[in-house]
């Protein structure tokens, strides 16, 4: 692996300011070092984002739902009426609903909740029920005037808390770019399932990709997903250590001095400066030719074969 000392060893040779096997640190090299870092990272992020990726790795858990209160899925109006859905031995709730709507949540005929629904966005609402005996649980909708409620789930679960109940969709979404800090775009094609039941692990084909940064899947098709992404480097700064190995391939890790060696060397060469460029962008659009690699695959239909 290549260490932030190569990278610095190898630049200060082309910026003709190492000579030896050592860094020197005085007046001949310090401004280079200190102004490396910046360099360094435009050049990461400009390999890691086109070409040479770097890829990072995120699995989900796609959970079976088991609505106690089957079919639900459809959206219902109420208009200055009520309904009413029953479960024996509900522990938590989901529903969406529209601005006006009124949720109550009884225990064995016990008011124990209410939700008053202020968003006409079609906003998801979601809790614990404290059942510990499992008695009856029913939760009733009312509205004074037109609104909406849509896919009503009493689950017999309970979570370790309101935020861990799941959506009762028939897609299930993941944000990679929230909930990952390196995270630069999705890996497509490159999503595996391990299914319930069958020891296999197997390239997913049914999922979704909205706006490159968030992944989705059928709530029918439960299980394991890998799901390989593009990740952008980590920064290099001042207090890098000398030992910090930088996570490239030996040919991305091999054009780095000459970006830096073009940024810093400006102001002494333009004219060597301007050759190191040159050279950075031959190396860099050979890295950007697209290689495919065979792999093996694997597609379950739903009929069963394989």
């Amino acid at each position: 692996m290549t260490t932030w000392l190569d990278i610095k060893e190898a630049s200060l040779r082309k910026l003709f300011s190492l000579s030896g096997s050592t860094i020197k640190y005085d007046n001949t090299t310090n401004e280079y070092i200190y102004a490396m870092p910046q360099a360094c990272n435009e050049a990461l992020q400009m390999l890691a984002t086109v070409g040479k990726f770097l890829i990072g790795k995120k699995t989900f858990v796609v959970e079976p739902l088991s609505n106690l209160l089957a079919g639900l899925n459809k959206d219902i109006i109420l208009s200055d009426d009520s309904i009413e859905f029953f479960a024996t031995g509900a522990r938590s709730y989901y529903f969406r609903a529209t601005a006006g709507v009124t949720a109550e949540i009884y225990v064995a005929g016990t008011l124990v909740n209410t939700i008053s629904c202020e968003d006409d966005n079609y906003s998801p609402y979601k809790g614990l029920i404290s059942n510990v005996a499992k008695d009856e649980v029913a939760i009733r909708f009312s509205s004074l005037y037109p609104a909406h409620i849509k896919n009503v789930a009493l689950y017999s679960s309970t979570y370790a808390s309101a935020l861990d109940v799941p959506d009762n969709e028939e897609v299930v979404r993941f944000n990679l770019k929230e909930m990952l800090e390196d995270f630069y775009q999705i890996y497509q094609g490159e999503v595996y399932i391990e299914k319930d039941g069958k020891p296999r692990y197997l390239a997913a084909s049914e999922y979704y990709v909205e706006a490159n940064d968030t992944i989705v899947f059928r709530s029918d098709r439960p299980g394991l997903y890998t799901v390989y992404y593009k990740k952008y480097a980590q920064n290099i700064t001042k207090t890098t250590p000398d030992d910090y190995e930088l996570p490239l391939d030996p040919e991305v890790a091999a054009i780095i001095p000459l970006y830096i060696a073009s940024q810093l060397y400006k102001d002494d060469d333009n004219g060597i400066a301007t050759t190191y460029r040159n050279e950075f962008e031959t190396a860099f659009d050979r890295l950007k030719q697209r290689v495919d690699i065979g792999r093996r695959e694997e597609f379950d239909g739903e009929s069963g074969w394989v």
